[in-house]
Parts: structure tokens; sequence; C-alpha cells
């Protein structure tokens, strides 16, 4: 039930156009009931050899409700689809916020594929609940009721009869498919789930699955998920076969009772013999609203199932809890206090009792072997992470007081890998400030060294930078990457390990180019590249989550620790 009221809150905002595209398509059915039985009523009466006149409501009457079956069943098609997709747009973008709220923290434990799969496929499943699972019942509903009760006005058995037919064809044959799909329904939507992670991964490792001869081990593992689905594809296809064969059966049947019914009611006087074509055809017709429901059935369970792998996910709660205080213009120091952290799996902390100050204009090293804690410490000043125990202040005022956009907006992020979208050089730009001017850009551009590069582009800012900036090489990338972070003009940086992936010559060269544009800031420089660090006013060496030691470049070589001894091995290895 919890599903379905998800899923039915989603119609909330657009419940007059849900109400009208029901009304046009149960008028859309009406106006084909009529249109036979006015046809019906129109032959049969015109072999008694009538006066014209007689048969000229009947002929406005087919001509009225031709038109009218055309007319309404586009309108209800143009209503219909256009509710949808406005269902389907505003659930991607919730589902996209909430993604948005509880990551990172939230999403350490899921697969990018099944992420993927559950904001494209579970999505694009739910398409079918709103247009073949919510509307074709209610319109059942009220197409039932009124046939039945326009049937039983020529006799109580006749309508009742009516109504019998209809309710064994649209809710005892949909309740049958939908028992027996719904296991189905479950393996299906899991396994393209299971498919989609499987190409996402097989996509992204390609390179590696070419180096070592694995393509077809991943091409196996993928026909075996197809064949699979296929196996399930078929079986619910047979059962939604067997569904609509039974309830072509009962509306022969019903049709059958109906006549016997018409034509005791005939010779006893009780009904004029016209209407006996009337009955016939009224009665085939209805049965348009009912057929429908067998494939809603099935799609119930598929559409129920996606539901609930969409609200699982949005429903993890955000580890972050926004403060709502309003954050000065001007932030002068970060202060970090006493500070631990894990990632919950276990007792142990990532980092524990930490101690720091950064102020602006100050540069700090934070260095130390992988899996130190470096990065955890990024992520927490980036509210990215809870703080276990200890404070985070911002000059005098806790960090959690504030939202963690508003902190973003305050301390900025450097990293290794820095995407750049398939897009133009000026939208990947502008990404960091959307107001910003040409001018403006192109002075960026040439602060971080870019001008020369810039002037060779075919087309300027709108030249496109390819799939993750695959048109660029690692160098540009990352003073692309210092561009936005001038263009955001936070009073904070952190650099986490940003020249890890390049030469030594062309990190140099970087670094340089970094501490020049970013002189006025406040500077928290990652890495476990002991290079360019005598230009650093503090270096801390974080060991297994501790603080081991801290102080100036010289201080540390003469104190002939961890930091003397990397020093030495990096640069005996240079």
């Amino acid at each position: 039930m919890k599903i379905l009221r998800f899923l039915l809150s989603l119609v909330k905002p657009f419940i007059g156009l849900a109400f009208l595209s029901v009304f046009l398509g149960a008028a859309t059915i009406t106006a084909n009931i009529s249109l036979m039985g006015t046809s019906a009523y129109l032959i049969a009466y015109a072999a008694l050899h009538p006066s014209i006149a007689y048969l000229q409501v009947a002929i406005v009457g087919v001509r009225f409700f031709g038109l009218a079956r055309g007319a309404f069943r586009y309108l209800e098609r143009l209503v219909s689809h256009s509710l949808n997709f406005k269902i389907l747009a505003r659930l991607r973008v919730w589902l996209f916020a909430r993604l948005e709220a509880i990551a990172p923290a939230g999403l350490l434990d899921a697969s990018g594929g099944d992420l993927l799969t559950r904001l494209i496929e579970d999505v694009e499943t739910l398409d079918n609940f709103y247009i073949r699972a919510l509307s074709p019942p209610l319109v059942a509903v009220v197409v039932v009721g009124s046939t039945s009760l326009f049937l039983g006005g020529f006799s109580p058995i006749l309508g009742w009869t009516m109504f019998a037919g209809l309710l064994v064809s649209g809710l005892c044959m949909p309740i049958m498919v939908y028992f027996g799909n719904r296991t189905l329904g479950r393996d299906v939507v899991k396994l393209k789930s299971q498919m989609g992670s499987l190409m996402v991964e097989s996509m992204q490792g390609l390179g590696e699955l070419s180096i070592y001869g694995r393509n077809g081990d991943a091409l196996t593992r993928l026909n075996g998920l197809s064949n699979q689905l296929a196996d399930k594809q078929f079986w619910q296809t047979s059962i939604s076969s067997a569904g609509n064969a039974i309830n072509l059966l009962v509306t022969n049947i019903t049709l059958w009772g109906m006549l016997i019914i018409s034509i005791s009611l005939v010779n006893q006087g009780e009904l004029d013999g016209v209407l006996l074509a009337v009955i016939a055809l009224i009665t085939l017709a209805s049965f348009e609203a009912v057929t429908p429901l067998v494939q809603s059935a099935q799609n119930l369970e598929n559409s129920m199932t996606s539901a609930r792998r969409i609200f699982d996910t949005a429903e993890k709660k955000s580890l972050i809890n926004d403060g709502n205080e309003t954050m000065p213009d001007e932030i002068k120091t970060i202060s970090v206090q006493n500070l631990s952290f894990g990632y919950g799996r276990g007792n142990e902390f990532n980092l524990s009792r930490i101690n720091l100050n950064l102020h602006k204009g100050k540069k700090l090293a934070l260095v130390g072997p992988s899996g130190a804690g470096k990065t955890s410490m990024a992520g927490l000043l980036l509210r990215f992470y809870p703080v276990t125990s200890g404070k985070i202040l911002l000059d005098d005022n806790d960090i959690q007081k504030y939202s963690a956009d508003k902190v973003r907006e305050r301390i900025n992020l450097v990293s290794q890998s820095v995407y750049i979208f398939n897009d133009t050089l000026r939208n990947n730009l502008l990404l960091a400030r959307p107001d910003a001017n040409d001018e403006f850009l192109v002075s960026v551009l040439k602060q971080v060294s870019l001008i020369d590069w810039f002037n060779a582009l075919p087309q300027g800012l709108n030249t496109w930078m390819g799939e993750q900036g695959a048109f660029i090489s690692g160098g540009e990338r990352q003073r692309l990457a210092l561009a936005r972070t001038l263009l955001m003009d936070s009073p904070f940086i952190i650099l986490d390990e940003p020249f890890s992936n390049l030469d030594s010559v062309t990190s140099q060269a970087l670094f340089k180019t970094y501490l020049q544009a970013l002189n006025n800031k406040g500077i928290m420089w990652i890495t476990h590249r002991l290079v360019g660090l005598e230009e650093m006013d503090e270096i801390i060496v974080i060991n297994n989550g501790r603080i081991t030691e801290r102080g100036q470049h010289q201080a540390l070589i003469q104190q002939n620790g961890w930091y003397a001894r990397m020093w030495v091995i990096q640069n005996q290895l240079i």
C-alpha cells in the first residue's frame, strides 16, 4: 500500500488532467458503444421499410457518434500521454534530487549501473502504470456501471447479466493474470536491472576486458541474462494470451446469454424485436472497456516492482542534516577540533582526533600514504559525510548550522578526476559561474595559462570537449579545473591529488600555476607526492587516520620521521 500511495501521490499535482483523461477515455468507449447500438437500430429498423422520417434521428446519431468517437479518442490520447509525460518528468526530477541529497555517503554501497537502471529503466517502466494500469480500471468502472444501468432499463435481468459478464472479464481475469505474473514481473525487473549494471560495467571496463581477452566472458554473462529475461517474458506473454483467450470466451458466453434472455423477452412481448440487434452489438462493444484490464494486470507487478526499487533508493536517509542558518558573506578561518570519523563499517576510525586550522592566504598540505584518511578529511569539510565526533568550525560557528550547498560555495574542491562534460568549452566553464560573459571566461583561461591552447581551438568557446574531455590532455583538463575554481571564487580550495596522473614536468608547471592563481585563497593541498612542499606554510602528516607529524618542510626533514624518509626516497627516484 505504501508503494501504491507513493505512485498515486505523483498524480496529485495533475489531478485535473487525470480526471479529464478518465472522462475522455470513458467518453470514447461510450461513443463507440452508442455508435454500435445506433447502427444496429438503424439497420434493423430500416429492414422493416419505415418512412425515412422515422430513421432521421438514428442517421444523425450514427454520424454524431462516429465523429465523436474519433474526436474523443484523439483528445484522450493527447491528454493521457501529456499527463504521463508530466508525471514521469516530475518523478525523474524528484528521484535525481533525492539521490543528490543522499550522495555520496548514502550511496557508498550502490552500483552505478544499478542506479542508472533505476533512474532510466525503472522510471520508463512506470509509463505502463499510468496509461495501462491506472486509467483503464477507472474508465472500466464508469463504462460497466453506465452500460449495465442502460441495459437494465429494458429489463433488470439484462442489466445484471451484462454486469456479471463484465465483472468476470474485468475483475476475475485480471486478478488471475496478476497473481500468475506476480513472480515473473519481479524477475523481469530484476533481470533488466542486472543487464543494465553488467552493460555499464562492461562498457566502462572495455579496455581492460580487451587487454586480458575476457570480452567473451562478459558477452556470455550478458547472453545468459538475456536468455533468462526472454524466458520470463515468454511466460508473461503466455499468461496474458491465455487471459485474452478466456476473455474472448467470456464475451461470447455473455453475448449468448444476453441473446437468449432478449429472445425470451421478445416472445413475452416485453421487448421490441428490433432491439435484439441493439443489445447484441452493445454487449460486444461494452467489453472494449474491460479487455485492456488483463494487460493492466500484467503491467501492474512490473510497475510496482520498479516503483519499489525507486522508492527504496529515494527513501534512504541523508546522513547529512542541513542547517538553515544564514552563512556570513565572508569566512576567514576553518578550524577542525578533535575530529574523528568512520564510515560505519566497524568500530575503526578513518580519522581520529584531528586538529588543524586553515585561514585565507594560508597554504596547508596534508600528506601521508594512500588510505591514510586524507580524502576523508576533504569529504568532511565539503559535508559529504557526517562528523562522527568533534567539530568543524567556520570562523566560530559549527559547520552543521549551514546547508551543504552554502558550505560548498565557500569551500571548493579540485580532485584528480576532473569531469569534463560532453559539451562546449563555454558550458563547461559556466558550470562554475552561469552569469559569466565570454570576455571574463577568456581572461580566466589566460590566467591559467590556457590562452595559447584556446587560440588554437577551431570554434573558440563553442568548441566541443568530447565525452569526458576526450579531446583534451590531462594538463589541459587540470587547468580547466583551475579555471572553474577561479570562476567560482571560493575563499577556500581543497586540492586532492590534482596532478597524480601527470608527469613530473607537467606537475611542476601546474603546481606553480595553481599557487600563483590561488595566492589569496586558503589552500589545503592533499598529496602523497612530496614535491614543491617547501612553499607550504604548514605540512601535516596523517598515517592510519592520526596526525603523526606537523610543521614546515625544513623542520620535518630535520625530525627524520616518515616525511623525511619519504622525501629522500622520492627525490632519489626523481
